[in-house]
């Protein structure tokens, strides 16, 4: 962050803070964007059904958010540029965080999956608790696999090739 004007907090808007950042000339990415740093109240991720469970690796989630988010007709807000402006830490891409090749045709889908797929469907366990000064660390097993991505797989009853052809973007950067 480059100007400690930017305060965070949960408002009743769901606000998009990392839209300007260096690498993109302070300009967001593409016009939906919603990843980076986001906030919202408790009562809207329940009412979102909170992030979907079905994508794994690198790609697609915050958008899927976004698409929840726009889906229960909240609007999306995000600080003045002059004051959200942030600067990319220069990394590479994570290992065993792979991009996830189904993302595009995820998100063909997330709107009808959002009342089934997160919060209602999501079972895991809890393998160990740190309490720290400022945070509580829950490590958890989530009892999901970590998915194949060269199968192909139905979403809604569509059969999805993960084939490169079908996923192909602007948004990728």
């Amino acid at each position: 962050m480059e100007d400690d004007r930017n305060l965070y907090l949960c408002s009743r808007y769901p606000r998009h803070y990392a839209a300007h950042i260096d690498i993109w000339n302070y300009k967001p990415l593409y016009q939906n964007v919603f990843g980076g740093i986001v906030s919202f109240t408790k009562e809207t991720f329940e009412k979102l059904n909170g992030y979907s469970n079905e994508y794994w690796g690198w790609g697609g989630e915050d958008d899927d958010l976004q698409v929840r988010l726009k889906g229960e007709g909240y609007t999306i807000i995000r600080p003045f540029d002059e004051i959200s402006k942030y600067r990319m830490i220069k990394h590479g891409e994570d290992e065993g965080n792979e991009k996830n090749p189904l993302r595009n045709s995820l998100l063909q889908y997330a709107g009808k999956r959002q009342h089934h797929d997160g919060l209602s469907d999501l079972t895991y366990k809890v393998l160990s608790k740190q309490f720290n000064t400022f945070y509580l660390n829950i490590t958890v097993d989530p009892h999901y696999p970590i998915t194949n991505f060269t199968q192909q797989r139905k979403i809604d009853g569509e059969i999805i090739d993960p084939s490169p052809k079908n996923e192909t973007s602007e948004k990728e950067t």
